[in-house]
C-alpha cells in the first residue's frame, strides 16, 4: 500500500490574494477632504496644490465668523483654543477674499503668539 503524502498549505497564492485586495481597498479609498463650514468664496491666483494629512488643522476666516476644524468659534474663545493646538501642527487658512485685512492680521499674530508657524493660505483651484 503507498503512503499519501501529507497535505501541505500554499502561501503563495494567499499572499497574491492579499495584495490584490490590498490595492483595490487603496484605490476605492477617498481621501477625506476638509470641509468648510463658512460659505467662503476663495481668492483665486492661478495655479495652487493643497495637501491634506492627518496632523493638518484649518481655520476658516470671514468678517463676520471664524471656526476651526469645522466648528464655529466666537472671536473672544480664539485665543484660548489656540493655546492649546499642537505647535507642530499645519495650520490652513481659508480667508474669504474680502475680508478685512486687520482681521488676518489679528488670527496670524495670535497663531504665532503660540508659536505656531507651520501656515498655509488656501486659494481656489
Amino acid at each position: 500500500m503507498k503512503k499519501r503524502e501529507p497535505l501541505t498549505f500554499e502561501l503563495t497564492p494567499l499572499i497574491d490574494v492579499v495584495f490584490i485586495l490590498l490595492t483595490f481597498f487603496l484605490v476605492a479609498t477617498t481621501m477625506k477632504k476638509n470641509e468648510t463650514v463658512l460659505n467662503i468664496e476663495l481668492p483665486n491666483y492661478g495655479n495652487s496644490s493643497h495637501e491634506n494629512s492627518s496632523n493638518m488643522g484649518y481655520i476658516e476666516l470671514t468678517n463676520n465668523s471664524i471656526a476651526i476644524n469645522g466648528k464655529i468659534v466666537p472671536l473672544d474663545n480664539f485665543e484660548e483654543i489656540v493655546s492649546k493646538i499642537d505647535k507642530n501642527r499645519e495650520i490652513s487658512l481659508y480667508i474669504e477674499k474680502k475680508t478685512y485685512y486687520e482681521r488676518v492680521s489679528l488670527v496670524i499674530n495670535i497663531l504665532q503668539k503660540y508659536n505656531i508657524n507651520k501656515i498655509s493660505f488656501v486659494q481656489q483651484k
